[in-house]
């Protein structure tokens, strides 16, 4: 009954004040899809945390770890997904162009070994295009903040302030633009972009999840900001590509600690 109500009803806070109303059924669907969708990630991450917990063992200092990396997406229509995925893969292949190539002949000329040049697209100038302070991820959380924000005016706002090589809005349509990776040219849309963005599971949803008696459900949320007390409480949680950004940096840490190696899969 309690999750009932929280799927059919949000509190809206307004300074120390609350107010409780009730949400059509399109908002209440939305809500719905939301959890739906906050639980399947938040399950995932239990998985990997106790998958982890229990293969791991004190007493050995070294480990194997398997990065499985499909590749490039380029499909029919591409939207906020394989842009993730995409950068993934353009910071993966930086990673690989500073550790393999860049250092190793740098290696090669202090030892003043003979070697042939190997001549590479160096790719930084793209993972910066979209990671920096003003970038495509910025842009794309920053307009999801706005409550008039729209896709159309998130392509607007892309098209007037991405100001580099590798990026361009195509003509003729008013929700795509292109970027040049390192794999080739991939025309994003950018319908739908700002709601696959946003943490839009509401905060009565996380409340009842946080009372709830199955264990695992219980801890899911409690580090979700709408969890927490006071000021915290109110803090805006960060949107997927902020949370994706970090993840990839993270990554890309964990990695760099690590010795590289590499094999070349081909699909069938």
């Amino acid at each position: 009954r309690e999750l009932g109500d929280a799927l059919t009803h949000r509190t809206v806070k307004s300074g120390i004040e609350s107010v409780r109303t009730g949400l059509p059924v399109e908002k209440a669907n939305f809500a719905r899809d939301s959890l739906a969708k906050s639980l399947y990630g938040k399950v995932f991450e239990w998985i990997v945390q106790r998958a982890n917990e229990t293969i791991h063992c004190e007493q050995f200092s070294t480990s194997i770890g398997v990065l499985d990396i499909y590749g490039f997406e380029i499909l029919g229509v591409n939207g906020f997904e394989q842009l993730c995925i995409n950068h993934t893969n353009e910071r993966l292949h930086q990673l690989f162009i500073e550790l393999t190539l860049r250092r190793e002949q740098e290696e090669y000329r202090k030892e003043g070994i003979a070697w042939s040049k190997v001549d590479f697209f160096d790719n930084l100038p793209i993972c910066t295009m979209i990671e920096k302070r003003g970038g495509v991820y910025s842009l794309i959380d920053e307009e999801s903040i706005f409550p008039q924000g729209s896709d159309a005016s998130l392509m607007k706002k892309l098209g007037n302030n991405v100001r580099d090589r590798f990026f361009r809005p195509v003509r003729g349509t008013e929700s795509q633009f292109e970027i040049q990776h390192y794999a080739g040219k991939v025309t994003y849309d950018t319908t739908g972009m700002l709601e696959s963005n946003k943490d839009t599971l509401f905060s009565d949803l996380v409340h009842v999840s946080n009372r709830a008696q199955n264990p695992i459900v219980y801890s899911l949320f409690q580090d979700h900001p709408a969890a927490e007390k006071g000021r915290k409480a109110n803090k805006r949680p960060p949107t997927t590509c902020m949370q994706y950004k970090k993840q990839v940096f993270d990554l890309m840490d964990t990695l760099k600690s690590c010795n590289q190696h590499y094999i070349r899969c081909i699909k069938p």
